[in-house]
């Protein structure tokens, strides 16, 4: 059994790890530039050292963010870069967002984030477990 604990909340929003590597972004309501930074704050203090990270977002009870709030979401994250992101739970018009936002992660980030979008949990969390070996893998490169 995986024991899951709360590292930082933000409003809603909850930020969660999992040990050894996956970290997962619960969003509830609308995400503000504030709430981002204290989140990736949280994220690269609990990240440091590690050579590659898992990311679940949870984006079923997400609101809309502001344009100021979707920008700081396109910068790079905070201590390893070498990460797989799955993204669940998104209404269609966010994950139209979510596609430009992942897209502008992978060029800023120069491929080192591999995301894709899920409609479920579950799934999300099982193609992010297939990552694992490959991102290992790429360990000396990083």
């Amino acid at each position: 059994m995986t024991t899951t604990r709360v590292i930082a909340t933000a409003g809603l929003s909850t930020l969660e790890v999992e040990e050894p590597d996956l970290i997962i972004y619960r969003m509830r309501g609308a995400f503000r530039v504030p709430d981002l930074v204290a989140f990736r704050e949280a994220d690269g203090k609990w990240n440091s050292g590690k050579r590659y990270l898992l990311v679940l977002v949870d984006s079923r009870e997400s609101a809309a963010s502001d344009y100021r709030t979707r920008k700081a979401s396109m910068e790079p994250p905070i201590g390893t870069r070498n990460r797989a992101m799955a993204i669940f739970g998104t209404s269609a018009p966010m994950r139209a967002m979510a596609n430009l936002t992942m897209r502008a992660l992978s060029a800023l980030t120069k491929g080192q984030v591999n995301s894709r979008l899920f409609n479920d949990e579950e799934s999300a969390r099982q193609w992010l477990y297939s990552q694992r070996e490959f991102l290992i893998s790429r360990q000396d490169q990083f």
